[in-house]
């Protein structure tokens, strides 16, 4: 799921790069949210933030 949201992540990073006349380039950070582990059973919500470095 995370490697989806990484992928997701810079092809939205790629079409904003792309209207600034810019190219994205390595990922320079990633901050993702907490798991709750109180209970066996839950709903599984990831959300993480990647900042891109831009060339």
């Amino acid at each position: 799921m995370l490697a989806k949201a990484t992928k997701d992540a810079r092809s939205r990073a790629r079409a904003i790069a792309r209207e600034a006349g810019a190219r994205v380039g390595a990922i320079t950070k990633v901050d993702s949210g907490s798991y709750d582990t109180r209970t066996i059973d839950k709903d599984n919500t990831a959300v993480m933030g990647v900042t891109f470095r831009v060339e």
